[in-house]
This record gives structure tokens, sequence and C-alpha cells, in this order.
């Protein structure tokens, strides 16, 4: 990882900041790591780099994600919906900063809720479309990496087994059970290279920018690769399953649908991935709250099994009926009116 000093030196000589602006304290470092090690670089307080370096998780795996990260975006050169690649001769993953605020951050109106989860929908299409795989291929990016679940058994290193009866125990019972085992089977044969994915479409790594007509980027491209475009659109669906609770609107759902078919999207909504993204979700919040509290909002293994019979799902605390794309108690298929079913499925 470089230092302070070094990140200056090297900002300097990639055109970024003066020396000037660094001797007179203009230029300042923050840390903004999560998975990996990473610096904002800011002038006179606002962004203009975002610097990445391996993390200790990667480390531990044997993962390459600042290496994967670049011959993404160096395969998107050009695609406006991803922050540019700063080059130079550096084993850190250097990009430009975008404008826009985290989509958990915004807020507003239902109609201008509904206008910006529209706009996110048009921009994951965009990105499925942004390069076609072939060229992808020829230019190195990786395939995207499969949630664990398909692999109970074979969990990464990072992982490692968890104590008995702790929340990520709970969550890893689920995910070895032969319901999930089913799913996550028919999941895992069915996985395909059709498109880019992201990978990870949490509210964090999707910025909106305001304007008449909202404008949205993604950031933190390190998952992603080579995918199905389902997995994105359970990663998305996921991740709504938290803004509806945080916004109260559950016009985002169809909202978000809606925006992706009318970009060109070509994925279809999968209850199979939902349900996977479920638990690799429950997960990740187990890992970062692990206590009694979180425990208490774990999804457990009855809701998880259900995606068979009835076509919900739980993640984050929510409940989407896929049938009706309402949030709330779930209803069985059978008592969904047909002229609700409108989210296309596999």
């Amino acid at each position: 990882m470089t230092s302070a000093p070094g990140l200056f030196a090297a900002a300097i000589a990639r055109g970024l900041v003066s020396s000037g602006e660094v001797l007179t304290g203009r230029v300042s470092v923050t840390d903004q790591s999560r998975s990996n090690v990473v610096r904002r670089i800011d002038l006179d307080g606002r962004p203009v780099a975002f610097v990445k370096s391996r993390g200790a998780a990667a480390t531990i795996d044997g993962d390459d994600p600042i290496g994967a990260e670049v011959r993404v975006l160096t395969a998107l050169t050009g695609v406006a919906v991803v922050p540019p690649l700063i080059g130079g001769p550096d084993t850190d993953l250097w990009t430009g900063a975008v404008d826009g605020i985290p989509l958990y951050a915004v807020h507003g109106t239902a109609a201008h809720l509904v206008a910006v989860v529209r706009a996110w929908g048009s921009a994951v299409a965009g990105l499925h479309q942004a390069v076609g795989v072939d060229t992808l291929v020829a230019q190195g990016v990786p395939m995207v990496a499969r949630p664990w679940v398909l692999d109970p058994d074979r969990l990464p290193t990072s992982m490692g087994e968890p104590a008995v009866g702790s929340p990520l125990a709970v969550l890893l019972d689920a995910a070895r059970s032969a319901p999930v085992r089913a799913i996550a089977s028919e999941v895992a044969a069915g996985w395909t290279a059709d498109a880019l994915l992201h990978g990870d479409l949490g509210a964090a790594n999707v910025l909106v920018e305001a304007s008449a007509a909202p404008l949205v980027r993604f950031v933190d491209l390190e998952g992603a690769g080579l995918g199905p475009p389902k997995w994105d659109l359970a990663c998305a669906l996921d991740t709504l399953g938290g803004l509806v609770r945080q916004w109260g609107c559950p016009d985002v759902v169809p909202a978000f649908v809606a925006g992706y078919r009318a970009g060109g999207g070509r994925g279809m909504v999968d209850p199979r991935h939902l349900a996977i993204r479920a638990l690799v979700s429950g997960w990740q919040g187990a890992a970062c709250w692990c206590g009694a509290t979180w425990l208490a909002r774990a999804p457990r293994p009855a809701s998880i099994w259900s995606v068979r019979g009835t076509g919900w799902w739980c993640g984050r605390g929510a409940l989407l009926d896929l049938p009706s794309l309402r949030w709330g108690h779930p209803r069985r298929a059978s008592e969904v009116p047909p002229d609700e079913c409108d989210l296309p499925r596999s």
C-alpha cells in the first residue's frame, strides 16, 4: 500500500494536482477502505481520484481484484457509466472521481425516487450491452466470481467456518440444506457468460447525479466480469429490498425493471438467483454486524426454501412477492391475480 507522500507524488506525476497545491495543504487523502484499501484524493475538498490497493481478504484468497478491475475498466474505456481509468506505472488502481451521491443517500418524492431507480435500471442495461462478449474475452476480462452459496462446502479461505450458533452459522446451515443445495445446483448449471456484469450492485456502488433526468454511474467494479445478467438483476433487486424499507416507496421495484427493459436489457429475473443473493447478503450483513440484533433479522431457512413453491424470497429483512412485485407479507402464487405478473422470469 502506497503511503500518503507516495500518493501525493503519484498524483502530481499523473497531472491530477500540482506540487504547489500539495505544499500549500490543498491536497488531502481520506481513507475509504472496505473489502479493499481505498484512498480518496481531494483537491480543495473536492474528490479528484480514488486509489485502490488489494485488501486482506483478497490476499488470503489469492485473488487479484485490482488486476481484474483494470482489465474491466480498460475494456470499458469511453463508457460513461463507469469512472475513467487513470494510467501509470503503479500496482494500485487509479480512477477518476465521478459526480454523484450514493443511492442510499438519495431522498425526495416518490416520483423522484421512481425516476432515479428507473435510470438505474436503464444504466444496468447499458452496462450489460456496452461491449461484446468476444471483445471482453479478447481483452482478458475475467468471469464474474460465482457466489459461494453455489459450493458451500468449499468456502473461500477468508470466510472460514463460523462458530456454532453464530449468525454466520445460521446462514451457512441454510446454504447447506438440501432445498437450497437443489436451487444452487440449478443456478450453477445455468451459469453463463452472456454479458459484462457489475457483480455487486449495492447502494454504495451506485452513484446518482441530480439533474433534470437523473444520471447514474457505477463504481467499485472489482467484482465485475462475464456472467449471466440474471445475477446483476438479483443483486439490484436485493438492494431495492433495503431501499423500499428506507424510502417507503414500493413503486421503485417495477420502475427498476421498466428502466432495464427500456434500456434494452435482455436479462430475466430468476427467483433462484434471488434466493442465492439473499443468502450472500445475509452473510455480508452477519459478518458486518454479527450479533443478536442482526440474528433477529437474518433470513430463515424457511424463507429461502419457499422460493421454489411461492415465488418469494427474503433478503435484507424484507419480503419481495415476485409475482406481484409488491413488498410485504408473502402470498402464494395461486393467490396472485394473473394480471399482476408483469415481471418476466425464466
